[in-house]
């Protein structure tokens, strides 16, 4: 018979368990950042001049990436800047250059924007952190390769995604695989752009750890048996 005192341990156990299995990968950070501006861009923005600029990122984590949010670092031909209110965006596979060369959109679509200042310039100009926030959607992607796109939506002045070098980049890829998409036709930049994801690692963990927990019943019953007796 299991006492009441080896339930409620076990139970305690269980809770720890499932907190640590509910908490692994808490607290998005950044899990890709191409690098920071090198001074020069490429046009990024949806009206105006309307182009969209792209660039890859590889996942090798096995149990890959919940996406909280994405951004570009972005600077405005045009002093103030106008504010931003939402961007288009999207997350693709198999992209090339030329026409028909968008590959396969996982996930798009046109969302609120923040922008907030980097404090670097980029030809003289302002650079801002054009910024989404994904986590309403449980955006999941597995090990692979993949492009991002994060284009200001303004008719104003031309907004200019920053190309980069890779300086303080985070699992950059690094091998000057910047896209634009310029009339229908995808065309190769021969640089990176200054794109990043923040979000967590998704791990099977988890579950490992509930699993240790309910593992850990046979020995709650057996340390019971073994109180009783001393008691007895």
């Amino acid at each position: 018979m299991i006492t009441n005192k080896v339930v409620s341990g076990l139970q305690f156990m269980l809770c720890i368990c499932f907190a640590l299995a509910v908490g692994h990968g808490a607290g998005a950070q950044t899990l890709f950042y191409s690098g920071d501006l090198n001074n020069s861009g490429f046009v990024n923005q949806i009206s105006g001049p309307n182009e969209q600029t792209f660039d890859v990122f590889k996942i090798t984590d096995p149990g890959g990436w919940k996406i909280s949010s994405i951004f570009s670092n972005d600077f405005q031909q045009l002093t103030p800047a106008d504010t931003v209110p939402t961007a288009t965006w999207s997350i693709r596979t198999g992209m090339s250059t030329g026409v028909g060369g968008g590959g396969t959109t996982l996930f798009s679509g046109t969302n609120a924007a923040t922008q907030t200042a980097t404090g670097r310039l980029g030809g003289g100009f302002v650079e801002y952190t054009i910024g989404v926030n994904l986590s309403s959607l449980g955006i999941i992607l597995g090990p692979g390769t993949y492009w991002l796109q994060v284009s200001p939506v303004d008719g104003h002045g031309r907004w200019i995604n920053s190309t980069t070098g890779g300086a303080n980049g985070i699992h950059a890829v690094n091998g000057k695989n910047g896209l634009s998409l310029v009339g229908g036709t995808y065309m190769a930049r021969g640089t990176d752009l200054s794109l990043g994801i923040k979000g967590t690692v998704n791990t099977p963990e988890g579950s490992s750890l509930v699993m240790f927990a309910l593992g850990g019943l046979p020995l709650a019953v057996g340390f019971g048996r073994k109180f009783r007796r001393k008691k007895a």
